[in-house]
């Protein structure tokens, strides 16, 4: 049997699918806030992804010596077709992710000032606030109401102020805020 000086494609794909799910996984802890959110959290979140490599990495190595890819040589169209397939796996989750664990401007956005939501046509709306005050910067998230264009009425001076519990949906920071809410309908 003739033996053949072209590398391997086994390795390759090997590392690739282990990258994959390490670096999917990083985008999903981080998203979910397991790494971020709870500080006893973080050096579990942190095992989690590197054990989701050592094991993703082993299961492709077996299945990929199987599908007989130690016989295949490596080429630059191999290589190119698994950087994309790690951009698309990658891209995928984090898209994903970013559906299910949405930072708190953007659920402010679907759940209370956005088109069709219940705060969209007043002064606490996206179109009109002013200015909201994130989750990081310490207390409660507050958005200050602005002039609604074209209308007669007064520019309210009470602060809309939200709890950001995590990555739970916002609720009330006080009695102010709650009778706001309630005064539009909101549930």
């Amino acid at each position: 049997m003739a033996r053949t000086s072209a590398l391997s494609s086994l390795p390759m794909v090997t590392v690739m699918s282990g990258t994959t799910a390490l670096l999917a996984t990083g985008a999903f802890t981080l998203r979910s806030g397991a790494l971020l959110d709870g500080g006893a959290l973080q050096p579990l979140g942190a095992l989690v992804c590197c054990g989701v490599f050592l094991v993703a990495t082993w299961v492709a190595h077996v299945v990929f010596r199987r599908l007989s890819f130690h016989r295949r040589p490596l080429t630059v169209r191999s290589v190119a077709a698994s950087v994309v397939v790690v951009i698309a796996v990658v891209w995928g989750v984090d898209a994903a992710s970013a559906q299910v664990w949405k930072h708190p401007w953007t659920r402010y956005s679907d759940e209370f000032g956005g088109p069709g939501a219940c705060l969209a046509d007043t002064s606490y709306g996206d179109r009109w606030h002013v200015l909201v005050r994130g989750v990081g910067e310490g207390g409660p998230m507050e958005v200050w109401p602005g002039a609604v264009e074209g209308s007669q009425e007064a520019t309210p001076r009470t602060l809309l102020r939200l709890r950001a519990e995590g990555r739970r949906a916002l609720n009330p920071a006080d009695e102010a805020s709650t009778r706001i809410l309630r005064d539009h309908g909101c549930g």
